[in-house]
């Protein structure tokens, strides 16, 4: 009886999370719309020096991407109910890894931790492609959402193998550090986490479904001492 108690008490929590978020989203939504409008208004003043005009058009530029954002979490939540529709296109995706390893790179500079991305274990050369059928932003945050749990979980001074195979059809995410036994079951489920500060558990649930709706694999391999490895079968 406490079991089925259990269950349906976690149920109505999540259903309660759920309507959070939903207008969470819409609120969000809102309030962006009108900031980023504003700095067209305060552009029409000539004059504004060069660098005021710059600073107004990153704040407008980082409204636009909070909407985005907030924009792909609907998409999220229509994956999560099997509704949304994917718009594929082939695309290389190597460049997408260069973007993302930009990025993080950037954001935790002081980490020394470094990113290396091989081809059939061969270090990657200008003339390497890797084309796939996919929804391009989707697989952006995918990759951003797995790079970022790597890049949190790695020991300073290491490095992020990026493992790609045209015979596999694969990306191998690799980092040193070991995933906390009590999650490794459970690893790609929602709001799971250990260990982490800021971690919500909505990274690697998020990846996930993204590679479920394109109809991919993905999975978790600890099996060697002090290295985690997650997997993309494409």
């Amino acid at each position: 009886m406490g079991t089925i108690n259990d269950i349906s008490e976690r149920k109505k929590m999540e259903a309660i999370r759920d309507d959070v978020d939903k207008i969470m989203r819409h609120d969000l939504r809102s309030s962006l719309i009108g900031i980023v409008g504003l700095p067209d208004i305060l552009l029409e003043n000539h004059e504004l020096t060069q660098k005021e005009r710059d600073i107004l058009c990153a704040i407008q530029d980082s409204g636009y991407k909070l909407l985005s954002m907030i924009e792909n979490s609907v998409s999220i939540y229509r994956m999560e109910i099997g509704s949304h529709e994917l718009n594929l296109s082939k695309i290389d995706i190597i460049p997408v890894l260069k973007n993302v390893i930009s990025g993080l790179s950037r954001k935790f500079k002081n980490s020394s931790i470094s990113f290396k991305i091989l081809v059939e274990d061969k270090i990657l050369t200008n003339r390497d492609s890797f084309l796939l059928d996919c929804e391009d932003t989707f697989f952006y945050n995918m990759i951003s959402n797995l790079l970022l749990n790597s890049l949190e979980a790695s020991p300073l001074n290491e490095t992020i193998f990026l493992k790609l195979s045209f015979s596999k059809k694969s990306l191998s995410i690799i980092n040193k550090g070991s995933v906390p036994l009590e999650i490794r079951n459970k690893f790609f489920e929602k709001y799971v986490t250990a260990g982490k500060k800021s971690g919500t558990g909505i990274g690697t649930y998020s990846a996930a479904l993204i590679a479920k709706t394109h109809g991919w694999k993905i999975w978790l391999d600890t099996s060697i001492l002090n290295e985690t490895t997650v997997t993309v079968k494409f």
